[in-house]
């Protein structure tokens, strides 16, 4: 009874372990998982900085109050105001004030009530351009939080490409540690079959003993394939934050997945990589952020012209307004000159970049899509020379068993047809890993 209740408790352990598929593993890039808000994290800072940027429009309350008390003077002086900068440079600001005593504020006096200012400042080479500095600092963190949102998706094309390529060479180590168990399992048979015929005294003792060695030498190898199998399984379950436990309780690996030839055409795959690839949408804000700082720029080769208009209402001594003006202009408007080649520059940088990006773009899909056609014959070549060495080793074993053959040439055989299917899945795997790197210089991020 106990040993049928092992075996159904064994079955039933089995069927409750999923085949993980490489559609599974979306459930797993989540932004819990730390290499996907590694890839993204980025976005996230840019978005807090561009909220930073956009505070400089704050409406804004101002305080201040001072009292004086020198040997000779006394003066108090008191103000309370409410500040608006709008994005086009405008300020706008409102308030009392009241200041009492001899004073040295910008010859400053009022009544013993104080006085209401209403008023603006107007900048007006920053107002006939349409930029002024908060403006820049604004637009230039929203382009970072756009361009870096891009930067993201292709962080996250690299990353998807690093996880689906370490889930295929897991199963790749999985199919050749099968084979090295399907090996040894061959010489344990063939050793049982062997005991029988030396006992019987049909075989010398020596054979037992080529025998024994050949099953000593196929447990080393199956050894170092398991090493190998579990070294590729703890690469891939990293990106899942699994241990081995936890993905041997629910899941188990399938076989490698069949093979479809390729019916992408590079033309087609040029078109797909030219509207999917997210960092070739992160050149054109770069772009657009050098425009904007051009713009800003442009300020430097006119005069900085700035006016002034508050109007006060005094309780004591009715109504008064101040006009002001000021303007700084350099001759030699060297900054001017200097900024503008300098970005004038960086955007020849960043366009000769996304040619560069471009036509090596170019160059890797005509390369993988080449091979996956020419590896794709040796697939099918392959695939006709496993089924002529599995005829050879059938015969050379019924010539053993016959008395024609010895063991050393059974064991030959066997290598090679282990050799030729290793071949196989190496195509096999090259073919894969050729797909998801083609995948990934589309941009095409759907698992």
């Amino acid at each position: 009874m106990r040993i049928l209740f092992f075996i159904l408790t064994t079955t039933a352990w089995l069927y409750s372990q999923e085949h993980f598929t490489k559609e599974m593993l979306e459930s797993y890039l989540t932004q819990k998982n730390p290499f996907v808000y590694n890839a993204k994290a980025q976005e996230y800072i840019y978005k807090g900085q561009e909220k930073y940027f956009e505070g400089a429009f704050d409406t804004q309350l101002f305080m201040k109050y001072e009292k004086k008390r020198y040997p000779a003077t006394e003066g108090d002086f008191r103000t309370i105001e409410i500040r608006k900068p709008l994005e086009n440079g405008i300020e706008f600001f409102g308030g009392y004030r009241q200041a009492a005593g001899v004073q040295e504020y910008n010859n400053i006096k009022t009544g013993e009530k104080g006085e209401v200012l209403l008023g603006m400042k107007l900048p007006l080479s920053a107002l006939i351009n349409g930029m002024n500095k908060r403006k820049l600092q604004f637009d230039s963190a929203k382009l970072n939080r756009q361009k870096q949102t891009f930067q993201s998706q292709d962080n996250l094309r690299l990353l998807r490409f690093e996880i689906f390529s370490a889930y295929y060479r897991a199963l790749h180590g999985k199919a050749l540690f099968v084979l090295e168990e399907e090996l040894l399992e061959l010489a344990k048979q063939r050793q049982k079959i062997i005991e029988k015929r030396v006992a019987a005294g049909s075989l010398p003792k020596i054979t037992l003993l080529e025998a024994n060695q050949q099953i000593i030498n196929r447990e080393q190898r199956l050894i170092t394939a398991k090493n190998n199998f579990e070294n590729r399984l703890e690469q891939f379950l990293q990106y899942l934050m699994l241990s081995k436990e936890e993905f041997n309780k629910y899941y188990i690996l399938p076989s490698l997945p069949e093979v479809k030839p390729n019916t992408l055409t590079i033309k087609e795959a040029l078109s797909m990589a030219l509207h999917l690839r997210a960092d070739l949408k992160v050149f054109t804000y770069e772009v657009k952020k050098m425009d904007i700082q051009q713009q800003h720029a442009r300020l430097l080769q006119y005069p900085n012209f700035n006016v002034g208009l508050y109007g006060v209402h005094d309780f004591k001594y009715n109504n008064g307004f101040k006009l002001s003006f000021d303007m700084r202009f350099p001759f030699q408007r060297r900054q001017y000159e200097g900024k503008s080649k300098e970005i004038i520059k960086k955007i020849q940088q960043i366009n000769n970049n996304k040619n560069i990006t471009l036509i090596t773009m170019k160059t890797k899909i005509t390369q993988i899509i080449h091979s996956l056609n020419n590896i794709f014959i040796n697939m099918q070549n392959s695939q006709k020379e496993i089924a002529l060495v599995e005829r050879l080793q059938e015969a050379e074993i019924k010539k053993y068993m016959l008395g024609l053959s010895n063991l050393f040439m059974v064991n030959q055989r066997e290598l090679l047809t282990l050799q030729t299917k290793k071949k196989l899945l190496h195509y096999v795997l090259e073919y894969l890993l050729l797909e998801e790197t083609l995948h990934k210089e589309i941009g095409n991020n759907k698992i």
